[in-house]
């Protein structure tokens, strides 16, 4: 039907029509929508002394990469999460959403318009990155020597034994991490270390720590205290979880590097914030592994499994695949007594250099006589990017080393109806 003078005049006033038009005509900018975006999920990392290999800050650096920033974005390369959504739910997930990744496409497609000025958000300040998570920790510790990172060569993971001087045990609810230089340390973990063999050989190097990659042992021989990741904090202990820190003990810190194209010197100091409220349950540790894991040379996907199955009822609190450069993908699974199944997480694109722990958004509880079972893919073909093009494939098997292969995942979790003192 043909809409009369008045009706067209009614629905221009109305501002129905100029309302449809500007929605369409609306393009995405800088300073309205994708400021907002990086901020969020990106400068973290991106920012002019940070991890990643460019910053991300201003409009000018961001719309020299919105190329790229499109591209990393709807390959979901960016930001780093390997996890499938829907496999399980997590506090520390990384995930732009599908209406994110649509508008920084479209500010590319769009001709990167910067927009206008009253638009901006509060800019990022890089004095952000020298701030503790958690106001000042109640135990800050450092190396007593700077480590030289080289400017090329591989993955380096280095470990440093710090005397905690504790004269009494402590809970720890938190640990947050200040990096010498942010722009190669990307993942450092902390564990108390009772035994002295890893002070010993820190004293060997005048305090200046350790290679860890010829054995990562300390993932099973001593308690983990926290874990941190460059970008992310990861979220502290209810009230009345803790992880142990015993009196005496020797904190042995773990710092992955990423390498860059010039030798640094870094120095990064690791703080711990103590259990206020009385602990009535401390974090425990499990290792769901396959030791006989045996991957052919050129073989492009062996699997293996593994299993673990818990005499009592407990809460699971994280999960953390662990593999080394073969790895490809693990999934692990929680089959209950009642015969019901449920994803704890599937890695479907591991990397060794962006592992994580995963943290539940809402506690687990898995009961006696569940099992939980764990999946793992291995690539030891000349597919594999992480293997020299040149260098003749081997077979691998379980070791400690980056020269060998691992199958493990570790479960943290603490017990349902314990009381620990």
């Amino acid at each position: 039907m043909t809409r009369t003078i008045a009706q067209i005049a009614a629905l221009l006033a109305s501002g129905t029509v100029l309302c449809s038009s500007s929605r369409a005509d609306r393009r995405p900018t800088y300073n309205r929508e994708v400021s907002r975006i990086l901020l969020e999920h990106c400068v973290g990392c991106h920012h002019n002394r940070g991890v990643g290999p460019f910053p991300l800050t201003t409009y000018t650096e961001a719309s020299a990469f919105a190329r790229e920033i499109r591209r990393a974005t709807q390959t979901r390369k960016m930001p780093p999460w390997a996890a499938v959504s829907g496999y399980g739910e997590f506090q520390n997930q990384r995930l732009l959403t599908v209406g994110e990744i649509k508008t920084l496409g479209e500010w590319f497609d769009k001709g990167v318009q910067e927009g206008e000025a009253g638009d901006l958000p509060a800019k990022y300040s890089a004095d952000s990155v020298s701030k503790w998570a958690y106001g000042t920790p109640d135990l800050i510790l450092t190396p007593r020597s700077p480590y030289s990172v080289a400017s090329s060569g591989g993955e380096d993971v280095h470990c440093f034994a710090i005397p905690s001087g504790l004269l009494e045990s402590k809970a720890i609810r938190a640990m947050d991490v200040q990096p010498g230089d942010p722009s190669v340390v990307y993942h450092v973990r902390a564990f108390a270390d009772t035994t002295v063999t890893a002070h010993g050989r820190n004293a060997q190097n005048s305090g200046s720590g350790f290679d860890c990659t010829s054995s990562m042992e300390s993932l099973f021989t001593r308690t983990l205290l926290g874990e941190w990741e460059a970008g992310f904090v990861f979220p502290p202990l209810t009230d009345g979880i803790a992880r142990l820190l015993p009196k005496g003990a020797d904190v042995m810190v773990e710092i992955h590097y990423h390498r860059t194209y010039k030798a640094v010197l870094d120095q990064t100091s690791v703080g711990f914030y103590f259990q206020r409220e009385p602990v009535r349950q401390y974090v425990k540790t499990t290792s769901i592994v396959n030791h006989n894991i045996d991957i052919p040379a050129g073989e492009s996907d062996y699997v293996a499994t593994a299993e673990w199955t818990p005499d009592r009822d407990i809460v699971a609190l994280a999960i953390s695949p662990h593999m080394h450069l073969l790895g490809t993908v693990m999934r692990i699974k929680a089959s209950f007594p009642e015969g019901q199944e449920r994803d704890l997480v599937w890695v479907n694109e591991y990397d060794f250099y962006w592992q994580t722990s995963y943290v539940f958004r809402q506690p687990v509880r898995i009961p006696r006589g569940t099992i939980l079972k764990v999946e793992a893919h291995y690539d030891d073909s000349h597919q594999n990017l992480n293997l020299a093009p040149d260098a003749p494939l081997r077979g691998m098997k379980w070791g400690t080393s980056l020269k060998d292969e691992m199958l493990v995942a570790f479960l943290d979790y603490v017990e349902v109806g314990a009381q620990e003192r």
